[in-house]
């Protein structure tokens, strides 16, 4: 008898255990700790701020100085690129029910309430369109996910393989890194997340600011890629 209550003491704490990882797993998986940099791939390249598709300037990143609050650092730092009272007047991050993780629905729905545009896609096929579109060619910039992480891309070249991202996790630099595509395919969730302000000037600005005037071709190199023309808010 004592034999059988040990085995089901046993058994009862292995199944407590699974179920509190698994759980940890779920809440995490849109969610920030403090991300390692050791984690992310190494630099490949190196570009000056004018080069890049979204040439986002530094007082428009945003710090995940909470270590919680990737997904609305991300949008915040778009919002302020994209020059969105709605988010940056109070501050996204500032907002009670912001000061959290997230997740694509969770977020969707924040936006929503405070009434920004946005589109969003949770799929790579979808998502490498979404990224040449608003990155590429109209200079947004974009949030992206990795598996238990957010971030922003500033840069989305497929022709060349280059992808430029910012990790919000790094709050005392907020550098710009370049890697190649393949690199990104491997740590991407295929979650991607670009903000349209009312009065859109953004692309204006992008244009502005980079050295190559010339924006890529807005023609998708698979041909199974959908037209984003079709379905992006004006």
């Amino acid at each position: 008898m004592l034999v059988m209550k040990s085995i089901k003491e046993v058994i009862a704490v292995f199944i407590v255990a699974v179920c509190l990882i698994g759980t940890s797993v779920q809440f995490s998986s849109h969610n920030s700790g403090e991300y390692s940099e050791t984690r992310l791939p190494p630099d490949s390249y190196q570009m000056e701020l004018h080069e890049l598709h979204a040439p986002i300037p530094m007082k428009d990143r945003v710090s995940n100085h909470t270590f919680i609050q990737c997904v609305y650092s991300s949008i915040e730092m778009i919002g302020r690129w994209a020059e969105e009272p709605k988010l940056v007047s109070p501050p996204i991050t500032s907002r009670w029910n912001c000061k959290t993780g997230s997740s694509p629905g969770t977020a969707g729905r924040r936006l929503r309430a405070i009434g920004v545009q946005f589109y969003q896609v949770t799929n790579k096929k979808q998502g490498r369109a979404l990224l040449h579109r608003a990155v590429a060619i109209e200079g947004r910039g974009a949030l992206f996910d990795i598996p238990g992480h957010a971030m922003v891309i500033l840069h989305f070249d497929r022709v060349k393989g280059i992808v430029g991202y910012v990790n919000n996790s790094e709050r005392r630099t907020l550098k710009v890194h370049l890697i190649t595509m393949e690199d990104f395919e491997k740590m991407w969730g295929g979650w991607v997340l670009v903000v349209f302000a009312d009065n859109d000037i953004v692309t204006a600005k992008a244009m502005a600011a980079r050295s190559n005037k010339n924006p890529p071709s807005d023609d998708p190199t698979n041909p199974g890629e959908f037209n984003l023309r079709d379905i992006f808010p004006r």
